[in-house]
């Protein structure tokens, strides 16, 4: 027995095919949606808040800043103004290697040399990581900096970078020294003083 062929339009089949997608699509839609208005709701966010936080600048550079100024029954705009204003105080420094001749800040630099970049520009360039990264906290401190964090990048054996720690303990005694292993590439030395 022979199917007639179809000439045009779709068969009862095929409609609830189609429909049959469309409620699964519809079920799995509304599925995602009310899991993701319950994290929101786990979180207990704000209406007014973004799912994305726009901080001027929020890279390494105050990764290791305290929330100190956080109080959790002050408005979302309390608390941005509070940790951006605690940003300001954080001083960072990146140790890494120079790829070409230029010159930075007046700074002569050569490739392969190593140059301590902070917050507003260079801070120092040396032959030598150790020394790059002291210069660089000699120029970073002063009498308001309590807490310093020393991030040792994938580059750097523990022992230099403990060694690092002791020496900036040794010159900076009034400071609390903290060495944590970072593991990022590029940069020996990223140093954050609060």
């Amino acid at each position: 027995m022979r199917l007639p062929r179809k000439k045009s339009g779709f068969l009862l089949i095929e409609h609830l095919i189609a429909l049959v997608i469309i409620s699964i699509s519809l079920v799995a839609f509304m599925g995602l949606s009310t899991a993701f208005l319950k994290i929101k709701d786990r979180l207990n966010v704000p209406d007014d808040i973004k799912w994305h936080v726009a901080v001027q600048q929020m890279n390494f550079n105050y990764a290791g800043f305290r929330l100190t100024s956080f109080n959790g029954y002050d408005p979302y705009t309390a608390h941005f103004e509070n940790m951006t204003s605690e940003m300001e105080r954080v001083r960072t420094a990146q140790i890494t290697y120079a790829v070409r001749n230029t010159t930075i800040d007046g700074m002569e630099i050569h490739e392969g040399d190593i140059m301590a970049i902070g917050d507003r520009g260079m801070l120092a360039v040396d032959r030598s990581v150790s020394r790059a990264a002291q210069k660089a906290l000699e120029a970073m401190l002063d009498k308001d900096s309590e807490l310093v964090t020393i991030y040792y990048g994938s580059d750097v054996a523990k022992e230099d970078a403990v060694s690092l720690k002791e020496q900036a303990k040794e010159e900076f005694p009034d400071k609390e020294i903290e060495l944590q292993y970072g593991g990022q590439p590029i940069y020996y030395y990223m140093i954050s003083a609060e």
